[in-house]
Order: C-alpha cells, then structure tokens, then sequence
C-alpha cells in the first residue's frame, strides 16, 4: 500500500522528502580571516621564490663545474 504524498510536492521533491535528513556541514573558506590569509600567501610566496633562486644559483654552479671539467680535460690532453 502506498503511502499518501503532499499534492503540491513534484515527484523530485517527494522523493526527498522521503530520505533521511542530509547532515549540512559549513565550509569556511581559506580567505575568513584577510589580514592573516594575506600575510601567509606572502609568506609562501616568498618561500617559493627564495626556493626557485636556490634552484637556479645551485643549476648555475653545476653548469660551471661541469664546463669547467670540460675544459681541463680538453685543455690538459693537447
């Protein structure tokens, strides 16, 4: 035996109506609170930047080391 439905409820929302309660959880976004979210994305900024000039003087000294070997065993065979 069916169940007697609201008239003025379509069929989606009758179908709704009927499962259990959905748990509604508030998502805070990351930027609540401007003036630390503003320090903190400066703070990785300038991580990320120090990180990328560590990255490129490091690459730099291998590439001149390595040209530097080059050179002496170019140099020392002639």
């Amino acid at each position: 035996m069916r169940l007697a439905e609201d008239p003025h409820l379509s069929s989606s929302e009758s179908i709704l109506s009927s499962e259990r309660p959905r748990v509604r959880l508030r998502a805070s976004a990351a930027n609540d609170n401007h003036r630390t979210h503003s320090y903190w994305r400066r703070v990785v900024a300038g991580g990320m930047a120090a990180l990328f000039a560590a990255s490129l003087i490091l690459v730099g000294l291998v590439c001149v080391t390595r040209a530097a070997e080059i050179s002496f065993t170019t140099n020392s065979k002639n």
